[in-house]
């Protein structure tokens, strides 16, 4: 995966269950993270039901959405939200997302909870959450540990309406007397070994706020929101911190380019976007 500096290399198991091999994900740390991929199929029993619930006049537990971020290296921020769970048995169970790298609802190996200490692993990340509760029940605060890296981390508790996707009026419709950087763009960018086709799609709500969505054609990504997007006179900068990746560039008089360079971490490249013909 060219894009984001990693790639998996793997050995198909005799059983043709499982594939076992070693992740490579630069700039998150030295090594290489071990991985096993299971084959899921449609006879896997149906997950037990898990609740998620909590209330302001309920809240001495873990149970429910917390959302926190890292930071693994200058200008890079990777949103994550657990969300904890409790079985019938009494048991914790969890999921993970990374909004801004498109990831929802990874499975937690394990949770256990002693107040007010809790301990969340994901085995095949190779990672681990060491967090305590704090005294009013609104935050967790601690460390995720990683391929031999330590990260502070503070989640602090989120209504599930909030962790609901926000579904905005965007209009894409760039108007025709006054141009701006509104609608569908493509190029193609040239990375060591490969290039990689992108589709940027930009749109303005109704309060005036410019919002962006990056696709990889090859690669699979589809959408994937910018966690920031500026645009001023004919200056428009997007961010996706989570990934480490921006464009800053310049909105070209005819309204057809967007002229510019793309980042990703330390490298960086020439890019110009040409605006999409509508169907």
């Amino acid at each position: 995966m060219d894009a984001f500096g990693g790639s998996f290399r793997g050995i198909l198991e005799k059983e043709k269950t499982e594939i076992k091999g070693k992740w490579d994900m630069q700039g998150m740390g030295p090594g290489q993270i071990k991985t096993t991929f299971t084959r899921v199929t449609e006879e896997s029993e149906p997950a037990p039901p898990v609740d998620y619930s909590f209330s302001q006049e309920d809240l001495n537990h873990i149970r429910g959405f917390w959302k926190g971020s890292i930071k693994p290296r200058p200008g890079m921020e990777i949103t994550m939200i657990l969300r904890l769970g409790q079985l019938s048995d009494g048991f914790y169970r969890g999921a993970m997302d990374i909004p801004n790298q498109a990831a929802e609802n990874i499975p937690l190996t394990s949770v256990d909870y002693s107040h007010p200490g809790v301990i969340a692993k994901w085995s095949t990340g190779k990672a681990e959450f060491i967090l305590s509760l704090t005294d009013d029940f609104m935050s967790l605060n601690g460390d995720m540990k990683q391929n031999g890296m330590k990260f502070p981390i503070a989640f602090v508790r989120h209504h599930p309406e909030d962790l609901k996707k926000v579904n905005e009026v965007l209009s894409f419709e760039s108007p025709e007397k006054t141009p701006d950087v509104r609608g569908n763009w493509e190029s193609i960018l040239k990375v060591p070994n490969a290039e990689i086709r992108l589709d940027l799609a930009i749109g303005k709500n109704e309060k005036g706020e410019f919002r962006s969505f990056m696709s990889m054609v090859d690669q699979g990504l589809n959408k994937l929101p910018a966690s920031e997007t500026l645009f001023k006179a004919t200056e428009l900068t997007i961010r996706w911190s989570g990934i480490g990746h921006s464009f800053e560039g310049r909105f070209s008089e005819d309204g057809r380019n967007l002229v510019g360079s793309w980042k990703m971490g330390p490298l960086s490249s020439d890019l110009t976007f040409n605006r999409k013909e509508q169907p």
